[in-house]
């Protein structure tokens, strides 16, 4: 009989703007398919730079001004989440007597279920508090570490089992903080992907003209400022190519102060984070991650390359591992990747813009370039490593027993 796995965290699972929560979501709702009892305890914290509308992630109950402090009860895919109601989304916000409120619940909650694990992330004074708490009752830690941003080895303990989503991170981590980290692959959302048959750009190399090069989340460390300079180097001599953005965590707003308005672009579209993103990779004729840091993986490369959709790429963090040798792996200068809102150099961007126009123009390119993505993604489609993440959890239960 499967056994109980819970979550704990301040930042609330359902947080799509947050990586390491949609992989630790998917992971378990990967382990509630196969009969494990998952749960998570957290509050309604999310990575985002504003402020969010709970109500389009939670739901009404979650704006009324009776219920802050109290716990919201959802279940989304057969996991059960409580989330302890804070006045604000931001962490920075938090008030001294909701991070109280929230050790005391959570520590409640851990003993009531007692579960048979714990997956963790976070190394702030309210995580670690409760953290330590798990450990007192006996229960086995699994750090999720989803970034290159950990430097205190004593967040961790010695029976602490961690795991991160590509090797890169495993080495980073077992080369900085000594630890022996194992490797979870993130489990895609197969409504996320364009099916084999189902209609898109990419699927019908004649008609990619018709579509978008896209870029998700706008942010510095992200590639912000080369994916402005290409878009404006293609304005002027390439007008045909059409740029799509998608909101992350950074508004439209931020970016106007910055002078980086990008939805000012006669040749570029800014919309609003898409809960359907399906609907915007059948519409992408290419992608670009022109990443300037330590990416501990990139979940829109492997989607990307699902949907057959060819990626232009920087190699920065664990690019290399999510590309796995299909898309186009082009430089970014050194010191875009020292200040992230620094902008690159002529040379790099032509570089970049190269790539895109040989993609763009010339046919048996562009259909080889989708062949070789769909190839290189066969390691992450969602029944492969769905079934690692179980096979994963199974074991740590068993050597638990």
């Amino acid at each position: 009989m499967p056994g109980s796995i819970a979550f704990m965290s301040t930042m609330c699972l359902l947080d799509d703007s947050s990586g390491a929560a949609i992989s630790v979501r998917s992971a378990l709702e990967a382990l509630a398919r196969s009969g494990f009892r998952c749960k998570s305890f957290t509050m309604s914290l999310f990575d985002s730079r504003e402020s969010v509308p709970v109500a389009t992630v939670l739901g009404s109950a979650a704006t009324k001004e009776e219920n802050n402090g109290k716990i919201l009860v959802l279940e989304r895919g057969g996991v059960e989440h409580r989330i302890l109601l804070s006045k604000s989304t931001r962490g920075r916000n938090l008030l001294a007597q909701e991070g109280i409120k929230f050790r005391n619940s959570l520590c409640r909650w851990l003993k009531q279920t007692k579960p048979d694990l714990v997956v963790t992330y976070g190394g702030s004074n309210l995580m670690r508090s409760g953290q330590s708490f798990a450990r007192s009752l006996g229960i086995p830690l699994v750090f999720y570490l989803g970034n290159a941003e950990y430097d205190d080895p004593t967040v961790f303990h010695a029976d602490d089992v961690v795991v991160s989503p590509s090797q890169f991170l495993s080495t980073y981590y077992a080369d900085t903080l000594g630890l022996d980290v194992q490797v979870l692959r993130p489990i895609l959302n197969p409504e996320r992907l364009i099916a084999a048959g189902e209609p898109s750009v990419a699927s019908m190399p004649e008609h990619r003209r018709l579509g978008f090069v896209t870029f998700f989340n706008p942010l510095p460390h992200k590639g912000l400022t080369l994916f402005a300079r290409l878009a404006q180097l293609a304005s002027r001599e390439r007008p045909d190519i059409r740029f799509l953005v998608t909101e992350g965590r950074m508004a439209r707003h931020i970016l106007r102060k910055w002078k980086l308005d990008l939805g000012a672009y006669h040749n570029t579209w800014l919309i609003p984070n898409q809960a359907h993103v399906k609907a915007v990779y059948s519409r992408t004729a290419v992608l670009l991650t022109p990443s300037f840091w330590r990416e501990g993986f990139a979940r829109s490369v492997a989607e990307a390359q699902l949907c057959g959709i060819p990626v232009i790429s920087s190699g920065r963090g664990g690019l290399m591992e999510a590309l796995n040798g299909g898309g186009f792996v082009k430089a970014v200068p050194e010191e875009c990747t020292q200040r992230h809102r620094a902008f690159p150099d002529d040379e790099t961007v032509r570089e970049w813009f190269e790539t895109l126009t040989t993609l763009w123009d010339d046919d048996d390119a562009y259909r080889a370039a989708t062949e070789r993505a769909r190839r290189a993604a066969a390691p992450y489609r969602p029944e492969r490593t769905a079934a690692a993440a179980v096979g994963l959890f199974e074991r740590l239960l068993a050597s638990r027993a």
